[in-house]
């Protein structure tokens, strides 16, 4: 544990002196990306959504521990990068849903009437309910596929995809007609 631990805050740190880097196709990458990236590989260890960093991620975001961290690592990271957007950043990944987070429609993205900025939030819908999932979105792959970063999912198309055992980066399709869908996509500003 001791080293896995030293060995993640030693990429972070060198993570957070090597901006500003290149990314893929010359993009600069935003300075969330880069923390986040860091956390890929991170899983639970001690019990369902329990482990070093989840535990610091829900403690940041004033929940307990062992409740779902998707957006509490979304909350940590953006916190962590000093972005000032977005403003509601609640450990409640719908809640980021909101006019005041300027949230871009999933459908609008899906029909070609608006377009979404790398490192934005992406925020998902379970039905009609409060219950979702965040992610980051990394890169367009290709029309209406989006490479993310998430945590508390799984690392395939098996297990869960929005209660799962760690820190992934995943191929998403954007389907807002789904049940379990993209229901919207929140930018980050600094």
């Amino acid at each position: 544990m001791k080293l896995s631990l030293k060995r993640t805050l030693l990429w972070l740190l060198f993570s957070l002196l090597s901006l500003p880097c290149l990314a893929q196709d010359s993009l600069l990458y935003p300075k969330h990306l880069i923390i986040a990236q860091g956390f890929v590989g991170v899983k639970e260890v001690g019990g369902k959504n329990r482990g070093f960093w989840i535990d610091r991620w829900n403690k940041n975001a004033g929940i307990g521990v062992g409740n779902p961290y998707c957006a509490t690592f979304g909350k940590f990271v953006l916190d962590s990068s000093r972005a000032i957007a977005p403003i509601i950043r609640s450990p409640l990944a719908t809640a980021w849903l909101s006019r005041r987070n300027m949230t871009i429609s999933a459908k609008d993205v899906y029909f070609g009437m608006a377009s979404v900025p790398i490192g934005s939030c992406v925020i998902w819908r379970n039905g009609e309910t409060i219950s979702g999932h965040f992610a980051f979105l990394v890169k367009w792959l290709k029309k209406n596929v989006l490479y993310t970063i998430e945590a508390n999912t799984s690392s395939g198309v098996k297990g869960s995809q929005r209660d799962g055992d760690g820190v992934y980066n995943r191929t998403r399709t954007l389907s807002p007609f789904a049940y379990f869908r993209i229901e919207g996509f929140v930018p980050v500003g600094y």
